[in-house]
C-alpha cells in the first residue's frame, strides 16, 4: 500500500494482467508489456492520420517516435514501467491537446481529461511534468497565433482531472519523498538530471555507457530547421521542444531550480512530450517536400542505430544467466546467504535497479530484505537513506554504520569505488567500531557482518539531540547527536529535552517565539547545554531582523578578505570560505551577546562575534556556519575549534545493545513482539500505521518504536475520507466543464447557422 502510494498503481495493475496471462513469468510478461505499449504508441499517432489524412507519415513518426533513443533508454537501460506507459499514452493524450488548440474541438477536452487520469495515475510526478509540458506547447502555441482561449480550456481540464485523481494523488503528495525535499536536496536533484549540451548531442557517448542520456543530435538539428522553416501553426512544436532541450542542460538547469515546485523540474524526463510536439509538428508540416521527409527519416534512423544495442534477442534463461553473471563481481549471492535480517547496500544506486529486484526475484524464503534500493525517494526512510550516502560521500564512516545498524542490517556491502583510497582504513576502523566484521572481499566490495541471533531491535539512547532542518550536519561529525523528528522547538517536552547532554539547533523554527525561549532556558536551568546556530533563525515578525533570546544575526558576505578563528590553546587560523562551489560565502556574525568568547578582527573597526552568550551560561549562540563550512571543507583547525565548543570527540558512536524481536506481515496488520522496552524496530514509521489495544504510536528518526511485550499495528489508507472528498469534487467538476464546454459548442454552431 505504501509503495503505491507514491507510484500509483495502473501500470502495474497491467502488467499483473499481462504477468497472469503468462502464468506468473514476469520476463515474458514484460514482452506482452512491449507490445501493448507499442500498439498504445501507434494508436495516438494514427489518430493524427485519422485527423489529417496522412497515414504514411504517422506511421512512420509512430516507429521513430517510439524507437527514439531516449525512449528506447527508458525501456531497457531504466526499466521504468510507470514512464515506458505514460511515453505510450502521450501520443493519444497530446492528439487531443492538439484538437482542442488547433482545431478548437471542445469534444476532445473529454479525451484529454481521461487521458490525464490514466497517465497520472502511473505516476504522479510524471503527470506533473506532462501537464506543464502541455500548457507550455499551449501557450507557445497561443502566443504564435494570437488565440489564448484553447489555453485556459486545457489548463482547466488538466486541473479537474488531477483532481478527479485525489484519492490516490493527495496521500502521495503529503506523505513525503521528493515533494517534501528541502531546497538543497532539490537543487541536487535538479543538477542530477541535466548535463552539458555537449553530452545530449553526442551520438558516440552511448558505445560507452547505453544508459547515458542522449537527446539526439539529429533530432536537434531537425528542431533547429524547423523553428526557422515552419509556419506559426506548426512550429510551436518545434519551439517547446527547443525550450524543453534546453532546460536539460546545466547551464539552464541554475534558472529552473529557482521556478516554483522546483522539485518537479527533472529535466531529462520532460524528453519523451518534447519528442511528441516535436513529431507532432513534423506531420503537421505539410509543405515539408518528399525529399526532405527522407533525407530527415534517414537521419533520424542512423541516430538510431548505437541504441539497437538494447533490443538484443534472449531467452528468460539467458536473462537469469546474465543476470547472475553481473552481480556475481558483488557478491550478493555471499550476502544473502549470511544475512540474517536486513541487507544493506553502500552502492549509492550506481548499480541502479538490479539489486531491488535480484534480491527479492523469487518471492520466496529465499528473498532478502534490504535497506536502499532503488527509486528510495518514495521511502518514509528517504532522509535516513540519503544522509547515510552523504556520510559515505563525506567519509563520516562511524555515522555511517552506526545508523545502518539502526536501520536493522546485520550484513553490509560497500562498494569500494565509493572508498578513497586514504580513507579505507578510517572506514574499517569504523565499521568495526560499531560491530561489524569484515567476512569476505574482492576487488568490487567489502562485505561485512554482524553475527546476531535473527530479527533484531537496538536500545540506544543519544547522548545529544540537534534540532532543525540543518542541524543534521553536526550529526555526522559527532554521530551520538540524534537528529529530531520535528524542526518545531515546541514540539518536544521539557522531560525529553532534560534526558540530554547538550542540544544544537541550526534552521529550527517554532510556534510561539516567548513559549520557545521559555522551554529552552528552563532546560538549561538543568544543566542542559544549549548551542544556537543563528545562520538560519527564524525573522523576527515584529522587527524584521534574524533574532532570538535577544541575539541578532547580522549577515555579512566574505569574498576576498576573510576573517581570523582563533582555538582555546591561542593557534589562529584563517577561515578561506572559498571552498568549491562557493565564490561568495555568505554568513553571519552576532550582536547583542552580554560576554563574547570569540570574536574575529575583520578590519581596522570591527571585531566580528562569533561565539558567545547571553542571559544564560548554558545557552550559546553561534556564527560564522562554521558546522557547516567544517562538513565542505574538511579543515583540521576549525574541527579542532568545534571539539573545544562542543566537548566532544569527533565520529565516536553512542552503545547500542541488540534485542531479539519477532515481525509478523500481514495483509493489513503488523505485530512486533519485543523483550524490551524502547526497542527501534528497524520498521519504517508511516502514518497508515495505527497502534492498536489503545497503546500510542512512538517513533525516532522515522522508525517505529516499541516496548516490551506483543504491539500490533493496523494499516489503514491514508487521507482516504479527504482524498475521497477531493476526488468526487474532481469528478463532479470535469463533468460540468465537459457539459458546459459542448453546450457553449452548440450554441456557437446555432449562431454559426
Amino acid at each position: 500500500m505504501e509503495i503505491f502510494r507514491y507510484w500509483p498503481t495502473l501500470s502495474y495493475y497491467v502488467m499483473a494482467v499481462l504477468q497472469f496471462f503468462t502464468g506468473g513469468n514476469v520476463l515474458n510478461a514484460f514482452y506482452l508489456f512491449g507490445g501493448l505499449t507499442y500498439l498504445i504508441t501507434m494508436l495516438g499517432w494514427l489518430s493524427f492520420g485519422k485527423t489529417e489524412g496522412r497515414y504514411g507519415i504517422v506511421f512512420l513518426v509512430g516507429n521513430l517516435y517510439f524507437f527514439c533513443p531516449d525512449i528506447m533508454r527508458i525501456f531497457f537501460a531504466e526499466g521504468n514501467v510507470p514512464r515506458i506507459f505514460i511515453n505510450a499514452l502521450l501520443p493519444i493524450t497530446f492528439y487531443f491537446v492538439w484538437k482542442v488548440i488547433c482545431y478548437k474541438e471542445k469534444k476532445a477536452l473529454i479525451g484529454l481529461g481521461i487521458a490525464m487520469i490514466m497517465v497520472t495515475m502511473s505516476h504522479f510526478m510524471i503527470a506533473a511534468m506532462a501537464g506543464i509540458s502541455i500548457f507550455l506547447f499551449a501557450a507557445v502555441y497561443g502566443i504564435m497565433n494570437r488565440e489564448w482561449k484553447p489555453l485556459v480550456w486545457v489548463t482547466l481540464d488538466l486541473i479537474f482531472a488531477y483532481l478527479t485523481t485525489g484519492i490516490a494523488l493527495l496521500p502521495g503528495v503529503t506523505g513525503g519523498g521528493i515533494i517534501s525535499q528541502n531546497s538543497e536536496a532539490s537543487v541536487a536533484t535538479i543538477n542530477q538530471w541535466a548535463q552539458e549540451a555537449i553530452l545530449s548531442l553526442n551520438p558516440f557517448i552511448r558505445y560507452s555507457d547505453s544508459s547515458q542520456f542522449y537527446f539526439g543530435l539529429s533530432y536537434f538539428c531537425i528542431i533547429v530547421l524547423g523553428i526557422i522553416a515552419a509556419n506559426k501553426r506548426n512550429g510551436a512544436g518545434f519551439i517547446t521542444a527547443f525550450i524543453i532541450f534546453l532546460s536539460t542542460t546545466t547551464t539552464v538547469s541554475t534558472v529552473v531550480r529557482l521556478l516554483p515546485m522546483s522539485q518537479v523540474f527533472w529535466m531529462q524526463r520532460f524528453v519523451p512530450m518534447a519528442m511528441c510536439v516535436f513529431f507532432i509538428s513534423l506531420i503537421m508540416w505539410k509543405k515539408l517536400k518528399r525529399s526532405a521527409i527522407i533525407i530527415f527519416t534517414i537521419l533520424l534512423v542512423v541516430d538510431f542505430i548505437p541504441t539497437a544495442q538494447f533490443m538484443s534477442a534472449s531467452g528468460e534463461d539467458k536473462i537469469e544467466e546474465i543476470l547472475v553473471e553481473e552481480m556475481s563481481p558483488y557478491l550478493l549471492e555471499d550476502a544473502m546467504a549470511i544475512t540474517k535480517s536486513r541487507l544493506g547496500i553502500l552502492d549509492n544506486s550506481l548499480w541502479g535497479s538490479i539489486p531491488s529486484y535480484y534480491l527479492s526475484r523469487d518471492m520466496n524464503e529465499n528473498s532478502v530484505m534490504y535497506s536502499f534500493g532503488w527509486a528510495y525517494q518514495g521511502a518514509r526512510t528517504m532522509e535516513n537513506i540519503v544522509s547515510i550516502n552523504e556520510a559515505v560521500g563525506w567519509g563520516y564512516y562511524a555515522y555511517a554504520f552506526d545508523r545502518l545498524l539502526e536501520l536493522g542490517d546485520d550484513t553490509v556491502l560497500v562498494y569500494k569505488a565509493l572508498i578513497p583510497h586514504h580513507q579505507v582504513t578510517k572506514m574499517q576502523q569504523a565499521a568495526e567500531a560499531v560491530g561489524y566484521q569484515l567476512v569476505q572481499e574482492n576487488e568490487q566490495v567489502w562485505l561485512y557482518h554482524m553475527d546476531v541471533p535473527g530479527t533484531f531491535g537496538v536500545v540506544k539512547e543519544y547522548k545529544n539531540l540537534a534540532i532543525g532542518e540543518y542541524a543534521g550536519a553536526i550529526c555526522y561529525l559527532y554521530p551520538q547527536f540524534g537528529h529530531g523528528s520535528s524542526y518545531v522547538i515546541e514540539d518536544y517536552s521539557y522531560e525529553e529535552l532534560i534526558s540530554y547532554e547538550s542540544i544544537y539547533l541550526a534552521g529550527f523554527t517554532y510556534r510561539n517565539k516567548e513559549e520557545a525561549e521559555a522551554l529552552l532556558r528552563r532546560v538549561a536551568d538543568k544543566g542542559v547545554k544549549i548551542y544556537i546556530d543563528m545562520q538560519s533563525v527564524p525573522i523576527n515578525s515584529l522587527h524584521g531582523k534574524a533574532e532570538f533570546m535577544g541575539v541578532y544575526a547580522q549577515y555579512v558576505a566574505f569574498t576576498e578578505r576573510f576573517p581570523v578563528l582563533a582555538t582555546d590553546n591561542g593557534s589562529q587560523f584563517k577561515l578561506d570560505f572559498k571552498v568549491e562551489g562557493y565564490e561568495v560565502w555568505n554568513t553571519v556574525y552576532l550582536s547583542g551577546l552580554d560576554e563574547s568568547l570569540k570574536s574575529s578582527y575583520y578590519d581596522s573597526k570591527t571585531d566580528l562575534d562569533y561565539l558567545g552568550r547571553k542571559g544564560h551560561p548554558n545557552i550559546y549562540f553561534m556564527g560564522f556556519n562554521t558546522v557547516y563550512y567544517y562538513i565542505e571543507s574538511g579543515m583540521e583547525e576549525l574541527l579542532t575549534y568545534l571539539n573545544e565548543v562542543f566537548d566532544e570527540v569527533p565520529e565516536q558512536v553512542c552503545e547500542s545493545t541488540l534485542v531479539p524481536i519477532e515481525v509478523t506481515y500481514e495483509p493489513r496488520r503488523i505485530t512486533i513482539v519485543s523483550e524490551k522496552d524502547r526497542v527501534n524496530s528497524g520498521v519504517a514509521d508511516l502514518d497508515c500505521f495505527v497502534a492498536m489495544d489503545g497503546t500510542e504510536k512512538q517513533s525516532r528518526n522515522h522508525l517505529l518504536f516499541v516496548d516490551k511485550g506483543t504491539t500490533v499495528f493496523e494499516v489503514e489508507y491514508t487521507g482516504l475520507l479527504t482524498g475521497s472528498i477531493v476526488s468526487g469534487m474532481g469528478i463532479m467538476g470535469l463533468v460540468i466543464y465537459w457539459c458546459v464546454m459542448l453546450k457553449g459548442k452548440k450554441e456557437d454552431k446555432q449562431d454559426e447557422g
